[in-house]
């Protein structure tokens, strides 16, 4: 693993998020009303229910070259998960990875923000398997991830659940840290 080109990709990666973007958030289903709060960074409305698993095609994972710090993956890297949580035109994909060579059994639960746990499951990583979660529902999310070495959660900002191109990288590191990196296009939608 080379940890100074990770570290050199966390940094030139920042966080980005862009507010405007034009286009219908996720509706609650027919017959039910959104008992969510106004957003003030735009005017979608936080959708304050559980999403649906709409799809779990290992699949539909990304492919490697598809994201910075794959060089701690080897070239034929495959995901080992993908869930896709909610339906909506916008989407932010969160991608677990591993610098460890050795199999790490991840345990990862999700929950709206202020929620109870909605997902759990667990996923083994290495250089050779990676997974992604792909968020499409206009919410607040927690990823609370564990291993033996590892144990910390990381936010899902709803703004990055737009139209734009987004990935949140989260890097569990042998020495027991974890990295996270996040990029979009920031790009204005139509």
């Amino acid at each position: 693993m080379n940890r100074r080109k990770f570290g050199l990709g966390v940094g030139c990666v920042l966080v980005g998020s862009v507010s405007g973007c034009v286009g219908q958030p996720e509706q609650p289903p027919e017959g039910e009303q959104s008992d969510g709060e106004t957003n003030t960074s735009d005017t979608r409305q936080l959708v304050e229910r559980d999403p649906s698993v709409v799809n779990r095609d290992v699949n539909a994972a990304p492919e490697i070259q598809d994201f910075p710090g794959r060089d701690t993956l080897s070239d034929d890297a495959t995901a080992t998960a993908f869930v896709q949580f909610g339906a909506s035109d916008d989407s932010h994909q969160v991608i677990l990875l591993t610098d460890s060579s050795s199999p790490l059994e991840t345990t990862v639960t999700i929950r709206r923000t202020n929620a109870t746990p909605f997902y759990n499951e667990t996923v083994t990583l290495s250089t050779e398997a990676y997974a992604v979660y792909e968020f499409r529902q206009y919410s607040e999310f927690v990823i609370e991830i564990s291993t033996a070495q590892h144990s910390d959660t990381k936010d899902v900002d709803a703004n990055l659940i737009d139209c734009n191109d987004s990935h949140q990288f989260i890097q569990l590191v042998e020495d027991g840290t974890i990295e996270e990196a996040t990029e979009s296009t920031m790009m204005g939608c139509l």
